[in-house]
């Protein structure tokens, strides 16, 4: 059995999707790193893969313990000018490829230890998942619509960060008046 999840890992995503399998995969990272007091509040930069990296290793592996199929790595906005832009200053510290290389072998090695896959974690495309449920349901059925009218097959990913917050108006939780106190990972 052992052999066969471990070939049954390394077909890929896309593989496993085209296949009808449901992937999980790990997130959340801003938020629960800013909880435990290793990322402020606002920038949402991962300057904590260098900073903290025994923090972000930990989290990897707490995602991996829950049944996470992917680690992400840690690199939202990573890029240099996120890192200069973003009210932190962290580029001062760290160059978004240092950023980028740490969140990638941190990724890597936490995803060795239960064979799971590895990703890139990236800005969003598409909807912002900060939206009330609604919209974001409304808006993946109008992509699904549109991909099939088009005739053409690609994975839509959800992230539902907005059931958390179903009071949200089309500012999405950020304008909560409890944001980002209030959130629970």
């Amino acid at each position: 059995m052992l052999t066969f999840f471990h070939n049954y890992v390394f077909q890929g995503i896309l593989a496993r999707l085209d296949a009808g399998e449901v992937v999980i995969g790990d997130g959340g990272f801003v938020f629960a790193l800013e909880k435990r007091g290793y990322v402020k509040a606002g920038p949402w930069t991962p300057e904590a893969t260098l900073e903290h990296p025994e923090a972000v290793r930990q989290l990897h592996r707490e995602f991996l313990r829950s049944g996470s199929d992917v680690m992400q790595t840690f690199t939202f906005y990573a890029s240099d000018d996120k890192l200069e832009n973003r009210g932190n200053y962290v580029a001062q510290k760290f160059s978004g490829q240092k950023v980028n290389e740490a969140a990638c072998d941190i990724a890597r090695e936490v995803a060795d230890e239960g064979d799971a896959l590895v990703a890139g974690g990236a800005q969003i495309v598409g909807i912002n998942c900060h939206f009330d449920p609604m919209t974001c349901l409304e808006t993946m059925k109008l992509m699904k619509a549109g991909l099939e009218a088009a005739k053409l097959k690609a994975h839509l990913m959800v992230q539902p960060l907005a059931y958390h917050t179903p009071d949200c108006n089309h500012q999405g939780f950020i304008d909560l008046p409890e944001f980002p106190f209030g959130k629970r990972p």
